[in-house]
């Protein structure tokens, strides 16, 4: 079954290896989406697919970069929509 959610990430997550981090985590799995730089200084982060590999990586995203801080990450279940690969911006 195919799910999704959409994720906040606040904290210190800008330019710090945090979009390439979750990137590498969604490698080993077959999810889509995307972790995209904010003007507020946060990062989206969508992801669809397997639900248990989706809660995989949102556990990831939590323990973020080596450089980061993740102070919080605000998920919300959403709608699936198409998209291919995973992309970061």
């Amino acid at each position: 079954m195919t799910y999704a959610v959409c994720g906040i990430v606040s904290g210190h997550v800008q330019g710090v290896g945090f979009r390439y981090h979750v990137k590498q985590a969604v490698e080993s799995t077959q999810l889509v989406g995307h972790a995209l730089n904010l003007p507020d200084r946060t990062v989206e982060v969508l992801l669809i697919g397997d639900q248990a590999e989706v809660e995989s990586v949102q556990k990831t995203a939590l323990e973020g970069s080596r450089y980061a801080r993740v102070e919080s990450i605000d998920w919300q279940t959403v709608e699936v929509v198409s998209t291919e690969g995973f992309r970061i911006g």
